[in-house]
């Protein structure tokens, strides 16, 4: 494939997000649609990748490994501590 992640490129075209930034987000909500023949006709890989950035308000965080996500499919368990 072509190059890796990089779709900023496409300004915007083929993505519609359905949440904003600091909106608290639930098991099932939808976050992004994205087209993907569109990313891979940009020349783009259409891998998608998950970063947790606020680490450090968990006490475990557990991964479950998958390659092909489906709607629905647990991608990862975040477990918060006492407060």
């Amino acid at each position: 494939m072509g190059e890796w992640i990089d779709t900023v490129k496409m300004k915007g075209s083929g993505f519609k997000a359905f949440v904003n930034t600091g909106d608290k987000v639930y098991k099932g909500d939808k976050l992004i649609e994205f087209d993907i023949e569109a990313i891979r006709a940009f020349g783009l890989d259409p891998t998608t990748l998950m970063v947790e950035t606020n680490s450090d308000s968990f006490t475990e965080i557990t991964s479950h490994a998958l390659s092909n996500v489906q709607a629905g499919d647990t991608i990862m368990t975040l477990t918060r501590g006492e407060e």
